[in-house]
Order: structure tokens, then C-alpha cells, then sequence
């Protein structure tokens, strides 16, 4: 038998990393951050074009710029391996997916902020199990 890292191929295993040693801990847990950094962003430019135009796009106004801030102390805390803060972004976003479907009328736009914040979803448990493995 191989001993340390196991035989990988190609596959959707970039979607589900294997987690098996520190090194893929801190691997996992940057999957967190860099959702947490994408949601930042994607979050504070949509709002900052709502600002300019005066009226919500894609159901985002200027009061998101709260969410850019929560997502960006997320991110620092999760890339520092906290588990209260990685765990904090798993229902964050579950709460962030359930209040957009809750909130915004149906429409193409609706549904793709939608399944991108489900994907994000993806990328916050995986920084989660990255921080837990590697605080074990």
C-alpha cells in the first residue's frame, strides 16, 4: 500500500477534498476563506452598483455592504482555523440561501444568485471540515 497521500484522478474531488493530514486540512480550510472572499466581493460590487443606480439589483442595496463586512471577518477567522466562525459561515449562508428564496420574486436573476449562494454553501463546509481536522 501507498502511504501518505492517496492516488487521485481526475475527478470532482476539487468539489470534495479528501482530508487526511494537516497539509489537506489547510487546503480544505482555504476553500472556506475563498468563499467567503468571493462572496465579499461579488456582494460589495453589486451593492456598490446599487448605490449608483438608486434602486436594489438582485434584490442587493447599499444596507449589504453589512453582509461584505460579516463575510470579510468570516474570512479572516476561518483562514486563522477558528471553529466557531467556520461553523458561523455554514449557517450564515443557509440562512443567506433560505432569506433569498424567501425574499425575492421569481426571475433568471433570482435563481442564479440563488445557486450561487448553494454553491458557496459547498465551499463553507469544506472550510469547515479543513478547520475541524485540523484543530483534531
Amino acid at each position: 500500500m501507498l502511504e501518505g497521500r492517496p492516488k487521485t484522478i481526475w475527478s470532482w474531488r476539487w468539489l470534495w477534498p479528501k482530508v487526511y493530514d494537516i497539509k489537506s486540512a489547510r487546503t480544505a480550510t482555504l476553500y472556506g476563506v475563498v468563499g467567503a472572499v468571493l462572496s465579499s466581493f461579488i456582494t460589495g460590487i453589486v451593492a456598490t452598483i446599487s448605490l449608483v443606480a438608486q434602486r436594489p439589483i438582485l434584490g442587493l442595496d447599499a444596507w449589504n455592504y453589512i453582509d461584505v463586512m460579516i463575510m470579510a471577518i468570516l474570512a479572516w477567522r476561518i483562514n486563522r482555523f477558528s471553529r466557531a466562525f467556520a461553523v458561523g459561515a455554514v449557517a450564515y449562508a443557509v440562512v443567506n440561501v433560505i432569506v433569498t428564496a424567501a425574499t425575492l420574486p421569481p426571475s433568471p436573476g433570482s435563481n442564479a444568485v440563488a445557486g450561487a449562494i448553494f454553491g458557496l454553501i459547498v465551499f463553507f463546509i469544506n472550510g469547515a471540515r479543513g478547520v475541524f481536522a485540523y484543530n483534531r
